[in-house]
């Protein structure tokens, strides 16, 4: 069997009435579980209608999809969301936290965000060790390469 091609299987559940999550181009879309209106300046929790139980060394990226900005006036508040295996309870319906530059409804079922699965084998790899020292030369703190 080819270990490139190995299906990991990703149990969803949809609110009632929601879409199938759909894959167009590298992401899978995700959409409003209900009609939402979003004040100028206010950040509030989209609720996606989907709950997932992502396979074990895998975690998902929440992203907006690129014509969200434009057509919804909306931002994803903190930039990128991180969905990790632990959040997969029944209840645990995935979120998009959305800042309003303008006042702005959105209809149900309306394809705001989009998420790709991420490998993170690498931590059955990895271990940290608590040292005293670090042999690398300081380079001012984050955000100070290349001033």
């Amino acid at each position: 069997m080819d270990e490139n091609n190995i299906l990991l299987p990703i149990l969803v559940k949809y609110r009632p009435g929601m879409p199938k999550i759909e894959k167009h181009g590298a992401m899978y879309d995700l959409a409003t579980s209900e009609t939402v209106t979003i004040a100028k300046g206010e950040v509030k929790m989209i609720d996606l209608g989907v709950a997932m139980n992502l396979p074990d060394y895998t975690f998902a990226r929440v992203y907006p999809r690129s014509s969200t900005h434009k057509k919804w006036h909306i931002l994803l508040a903190n930039s990128v969301g991180i969905i990790d295996t632990e959040y997969c309870g029944n209840e645990d319906y995935w979120k998009f936290p959305a800042y309003a530059i303008e006042t702005v409804t959105i209809p149900a079922h309306t394809r705001i965000a989009q998420f790709e699965i991420v490998d993170n084998w690498d931590q059955l790899r990895s271990t940290l060790i608590e040292v005293d020292h670090l042999d690398g030369e300081n380079r001012g703190g984050f955000g100070t390469t290349g001033d």
